[in-house]
Protein backbone atom coordinates (compact mmCIF):
# COMPACT_ATOMS: atom_id res chain seq x y z
CA UNK A 1 0.00 0.00 0.00
CA UNK A 2 1.44 3.37 -0.98
CA UNK A 3 1.73 6.43 1.20
CA UNK A 4 -1.36 7.97 -0.36
CA UNK A 5 -4.35 7.43 -2.60
CA UNK A 6 -6.96 9.35 -4.56
CA UNK A 7 -10.45 9.83 -3.12
CA UNK A 8 -13.13 8.27 -5.33
CA UNK A 9 -15.48 11.19 -4.63
CA UNK A 10 -13.40 14.35 -4.97
CA UNK A 11 -10.51 12.80 -6.91
CA UNK A 12 -7.88 14.48 -4.73
CA UNK A 13 -4.80 12.45 -3.71
CA UNK A 14 -4.47 12.39 0.07
CA UNK A 15 -2.49 10.69 2.82
CA UNK A 16 -3.90 7.40 4.10
CA UNK A 17 -4.60 9.04 7.45
CA UNK A 18 -7.23 11.13 5.65
CA UNK A 19 -9.40 8.02 5.08
CA UNK A 20 -11.61 6.31 7.64
CA UNK A 21 -10.93 2.65 8.40
CA UNK A 22 -13.18 0.01 6.83
CA UNK A 23 -12.72 -3.63 7.86
CA UNK A 24 -14.73 -4.83 4.85
CA UNK A 25 -12.35 -3.19 2.37
CA UNK A 26 -9.32 -5.08 1.05
CA UNK A 27 -7.09 -2.15 1.94
CA UNK A 28 -8.81 -1.63 5.28
CA UNK A 29 -9.83 1.92 4.34
CA UNK A 30 -12.84 3.58 2.82
CA UNK A 31 -12.54 4.61 -0.83
CA UNK A 32 -13.73 8.16 -0.14
CA UNK A 33 -11.80 10.58 2.09
CA UNK A 34 -12.89 11.81 5.52
CA UNK A 35 -13.89 15.23 4.20
CA UNK A 36 -16.20 13.71 1.59
CA UNK A 37 -17.64 11.23 4.10
CA UNK A 38 -18.34 14.02 6.58
CA UNK A 39 -19.93 16.19 3.89
CA UNK A 40 -22.13 13.30 2.80
CA UNK A 41 -23.08 12.66 6.43
CA UNK A 42 -24.04 16.30 6.99
CA UNK A 43 -26.11 16.36 3.79
CA UNK A 44 -27.92 13.16 4.79
CA UNK A 45 -28.60 14.54 8.27
CA UNK A 46 -30.04 17.81 6.92
CA UNK A 47 -32.20 15.92 4.40
CA UNK A 48 -33.56 13.67 7.17
CA UNK A 49 -33.28 16.01 10.13
CA UNK A 50 -36.85 15.72 11.40
CA UNK A 51 -36.85 11.92 11.21
CA UNK A 52 -33.45 11.79 12.89
CA UNK A 53 -34.51 14.07 15.74
CA UNK A 54 -37.71 12.06 16.24
CA UNK A 55 -35.69 8.83 16.40
CA UNK A 56 -33.21 10.36 18.85
CA UNK A 57 -36.04 11.55 21.10
CA UNK A 58 -37.71 8.13 21.01
CA UNK A 59 -34.42 6.39 21.78
CA UNK A 60 -33.67 8.82 24.62
CA UNK A 61 -37.05 8.29 26.28
CA UNK A 62 -36.66 4.50 26.01
CA UNK A 63 -33.11 4.59 27.42
CA UNK A 64 -33.19 7.77 29.50
CA UNK A 65 -31.26 6.52 32.52
CA UNK A 66 -28.39 5.08 30.46
CA UNK A 67 -28.38 8.11 28.18
CA UNK A 68 -28.00 10.49 31.13
CA UNK A 69 -25.18 8.40 32.61
CA UNK A 70 -23.40 8.28 29.24
CA UNK A 71 -23.79 12.03 28.67
CA UNK A 72 -22.40 12.87 32.11
CA UNK A 73 -19.44 10.55 31.63
CA UNK A 74 -18.76 11.99 28.17
CA UNK A 75 -18.72 15.53 29.56
CA UNK A 76 -16.28 14.47 32.30
CA UNK A 77 -14.02 12.78 29.73
CA UNK A 78 -14.20 15.68 27.24
CA UNK A 79 -14.22 18.95 29.24
CA UNK A 80 -12.64 21.05 26.49
CA UNK A 81 -15.13 19.90 23.84
CA UNK A 82 -17.99 20.40 26.29
CA UNK A 83 -16.95 23.98 27.02
CA UNK A 84 -16.53 24.59 23.29
CA UNK A 85 -20.02 23.28 22.50
CA UNK A 86 -21.56 25.36 25.28
CA UNK A 87 -19.73 28.51 24.18
CA UNK A 88 -20.82 28.02 20.56
CA UNK A 89 -24.42 27.42 21.63
CA UNK A 90 -24.47 30.53 23.85
CA UNK A 91 -23.12 32.63 21.01
CA UNK A 92 -25.61 31.25 18.49
CA UNK A 93 -28.67 31.19 20.76
CA UNK A 94 -28.18 33.86 23.49
CA UNK A 95 -31.92 34.28 24.13
CA UNK A 96 -32.49 30.54 24.50
CA UNK A 97 -29.50 30.28 26.85
CA UNK A 98 -30.77 33.12 29.05
CA UNK A 99 -34.24 31.56 29.10
CA UNK A 100 -32.77 28.16 30.03
CA UNK A 101 -30.74 29.62 32.89
CA UNK A 102 -33.75 31.61 34.12
CA UNK A 103 -35.93 28.47 34.20
CA UNK A 104 -33.17 26.47 35.90
CA UNK A 105 -32.62 29.22 38.47
CA UNK A 106 -36.38 29.48 39.17
CA UNK A 107 -36.65 25.72 39.57
CA UNK A 108 -33.78 25.61 42.06
CA UNK A 109 -35.10 28.61 44.02
CA UNK A 110 -38.54 26.98 44.21
CA UNK A 111 -37.52 23.40 44.93
CA UNK A 112 -34.27 23.90 46.89
CA UNK A 113 -34.25 27.39 48.45
CA UNK A 114 -31.85 26.41 51.25
CA UNK A 115 -29.35 25.01 48.76
CA UNK A 116 -29.56 28.20 46.66
CA UNK A 117 -28.99 30.28 49.79
CA UNK A 118 -25.95 28.15 50.65
CA UNK A 119 -24.57 28.53 47.11
CA UNK A 120 -25.01 32.30 47.36
CA UNK A 121 -23.23 32.45 50.70
CA UNK A 122 -20.35 30.27 49.48
CA UNK A 123 -19.97 32.43 46.37
CA UNK A 124 -19.98 35.62 48.44
CA UNK A 125 -17.36 34.18 50.81
CA UNK A 126 -15.12 33.22 47.87
CA UNK A 127 -15.62 36.51 45.99
CA UNK A 128 -15.73 39.41 48.51
CA UNK A 129 -14.34 41.84 45.92
CA UNK A 130 -17.11 41.02 43.44
CA UNK A 131 -19.75 41.39 46.15
CA UNK A 132 -18.38 44.80 47.03
CA UNK A 133 -18.19 45.86 43.40
CA UNK A 134 -21.78 44.75 42.84
CA UNK A 135 -22.87 46.78 45.84
CA UNK A 136 -20.70 49.66 44.68
CA UNK A 137 -22.33 49.72 41.25
CA UNK A 138 -25.75 49.85 42.88
CA UNK A 139 -24.73 52.70 45.14
CA UNK A 140 -22.95 54.51 42.29
CA UNK A 141 -26.31 55.09 40.61
CA UNK A 142 -27.20 57.55 43.37
CA UNK A 143 -23.67 58.72 44.20
CA UNK A 144 -21.81 61.66 42.71
CA UNK A 145 -18.46 59.94 43.36
CA UNK A 146 -16.75 57.46 41.04
CA UNK A 147 -15.14 54.41 42.66
CA UNK A 148 -12.86 52.24 40.52
CA UNK A 149 -12.16 48.55 40.87
CA UNK A 150 -8.53 49.31 41.75
CA UNK A 151 -9.77 51.47 44.65
CA UNK A 152 -11.72 48.52 46.06
CA UNK A 153 -8.76 46.17 45.52
CA UNK A 154 -6.51 48.60 47.40
CA UNK A 155 -8.75 48.41 50.47
CA UNK A 156 -8.64 44.62 50.50
CA UNK A 157 -4.85 44.59 50.24
CA UNK A 158 -4.41 46.50 53.50
CA UNK A 159 -4.67 45.23 57.12
CA UNK A 160 -7.56 46.02 59.45
CA UNK A 161 -7.09 49.55 60.84
CA UNK A 162 -8.26 48.37 64.27
CA UNK A 163 -6.65 44.98 64.99
CA UNK A 164 -4.06 44.92 62.17
CA UNK A 165 -5.07 41.45 60.92
CA UNK A 166 -4.95 40.70 57.20
CA UNK A 167 -7.63 37.99 57.35
CA UNK A 168 -11.28 38.45 56.31
CA UNK A 169 -10.81 42.07 55.27
CA UNK A 170 -13.98 44.00 54.40
CA UNK A 171 -14.67 47.50 53.13
CA UNK A 172 -16.04 49.81 55.81
CA UNK A 173 -17.49 53.29 55.47
CA UNK A 174 -15.78 55.46 58.08
CA UNK A 175 -18.94 57.54 58.35
CA UNK A 176 -21.75 55.01 57.78
CA UNK A 177 -24.01 55.53 54.78
CA UNK A 178 -26.99 55.53 57.12
CA UNK A 179 -25.40 58.48 58.95
CA UNK A 180 -24.87 60.53 55.79
CA UNK A 181 -21.46 59.18 54.81
CA UNK A 182 -20.50 59.12 51.13
CA UNK A 183 -19.68 56.08 49.07
CA UNK A 184 -16.31 57.48 48.06
CA UNK A 185 -12.64 56.55 48.37
CA UNK A 186 -12.11 59.15 51.11
CA UNK A 187 -14.72 57.43 53.26
CA UNK A 188 -13.34 53.90 52.87
CA UNK A 189 -11.18 51.96 55.31
CA UNK A 190 -10.26 48.28 55.72
CA UNK A 191 -11.78 46.46 58.69
CA UNK A 192 -11.76 42.75 59.33
CA UNK A 193 -15.15 41.06 59.37
CA UNK A 194 -15.21 40.89 63.16
CA UNK A 195 -14.34 44.56 63.67
CA UNK A 196 -16.75 45.69 60.96
CA UNK A 197 -19.55 43.74 62.62
CA UNK A 198 -18.64 45.32 65.97
CA UNK A 199 -18.55 48.85 64.52
CA UNK A 200 -21.90 48.46 62.77
CA UNK A 201 -23.51 51.84 62.03
CA UNK A 202 -21.34 53.75 64.51
CA UNK A 203 -18.83 56.42 63.64
CA UNK A 204 -15.21 55.66 64.46
CA UNK A 205 -15.30 58.03 67.46
CA UNK A 206 -18.40 56.34 68.90
CA UNK A 207 -17.02 52.86 68.27
CA UNK A 208 -13.55 53.47 69.73
CA UNK A 209 -15.16 55.14 72.74
CA UNK A 210 -17.18 52.00 73.46
CA UNK A 211 -14.14 49.74 73.09
CA UNK A 212 -12.08 51.71 75.62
Amino acid sequence: MGSGRACTKCGVSKQLSEFFKDSKSKQGLRSSCKDCDKARGRAHYEANREKRLAWQKKYYLANQENAVIYARQWRRDNPEKTRGYHAAYREKYPEKERERHAKKSLRYRTEQPELVKLWGKNWSDRNPHKVTLKSQRRRAKTSEFVVLEKDIASIYSRPCVRCNTTSNITLDHIIPLSRGGAHSVGNFQPLCKSCNSSKGAKTMTEWIGILR
